[in-house]
């Protein structure tokens, strides 16, 4: 039997295959990034959790305790998020490292690497984190009651947290900060919460009292223009956020802000004298100072 010896074979290949990296978690992509109804981060906590098909505190005490360090960890018998992040889950969308260590795990497990724009951390050095967030959640019912109606996705926008911000800036309605069922108040982040359910009575959110009118949930023009003027120059912080190159300093902003003085009219110094109070540190107006 002849032997053809210019068969060639195929030969098989043994080098190691280039395998994508894969997440622990879920790739849960944030809702509205870049836009002024970014979520919050303790609303994709609890997304996240719902797409696990466990409870927020299922989620947090597994996969998200374990990387936070001993400080965040307690007792067999005190494992609850209260306890964990000792009844301050408001801080996990402000600026300090509550946030920072929340972001950096779970960023780890889902390996998506835009989570600290669900929160103020991007502003961090210029900030002030005193009063920043409310320590109770608010809502839009009409807001809750329309993703539904579309089915759309329920989840709670950063901007619901702002304890300065009291309105919709869709519906220009008063937000609410008690259950319309239970009338109990919401932490940002409790063990068994979804976000537009009642984390005591898990009534439904969007429903709205039937002791309330439209007139009762509107505030008087001159305090809606003062909540409307509030509310649309935190949002446009919380949207620009991840469009900037560098994370803003207060030396770059107080640069700025020393001319932006110089040309205030003496009519718009109420203005400045919120940013002062309520969000900025002494020498900076972040947004106009960013956007001269």
């Amino acid at each position: 039997m002849e032997t053809n010896i210019n068969t060639t074979y195929n030969l098989w290949d043994l080098s190691i295959p280039n395998v994508l990296e894969r997440s622990t978690l879920f790739h849960l992509e944030p809702i509205g990034i870049a836009t002024p109804d970014v979520e919050s981060l303790t609303s994709y906590v609890k997304r996240l959790a719902n797409a696990h098909s466990i409870s927020p505190r299922m989620l947090i005490l597994s996969e998200i305790a374990p990387l936070l360090g001993v400080e965040y960890v307690l007792g067999e018998h005190n494992k609850s998020l209260e306890k964990i992040y000792a009844q301050r889950t408001y801080a996990l969308n402000s600026v300090g490292k509550m946030a920072l260590s929340l972001v950096n795990a779970l960023e780890l497990k889902t390996l998506c690497s835009n989570l600290r724009f669900l929160t103020m951390l991007t502003w961090q050095n210029v900030i002030n984190q005193r009063s920043l967030m409310r320590s109770h959640q608010a809502w839009c019912p009409f807001c809750y009651q329309e993703w539904d109606e579309n089915k759309q996705i329920i989840y709670e926008p950063l901007y619901w947290s702002f304890k300065a911000i009291n309105i919709c800036i869709k519906h220009h309605k008063t937000l609410f900060r008690n259950c319309p069922h239970c009338k109990q108040s919401q932490v940002h982040l409790s063990g068994q919460a979804q976000s537009g359910y009642c984390s005591k009575c898990r009534g439904w959110l969007g429903d709205i009292p039937n002791n309330l009118t439209i007139d009762d949930m509107t505030l008087p023009i001159e305090q809606l223009n003062w909540q409307n003027f509030v509310a649309d120059n935190i949002v446009k912080l919380i949207a620009l956020a991840p469009c900037l190159k560098t994370i803003p300093s207060t030396n770059a902003i107080q640069e700025n802000l020393l001319a932006f003085i110089e040309n205030t009219p003496h009519k718009n110094l109420k203005y400045f004298a919120f940013f002062q109070a309520y969000l900025i540190n002494s020498y900076t107006i972040i947004l106009i100072t960013l956007n001269p």
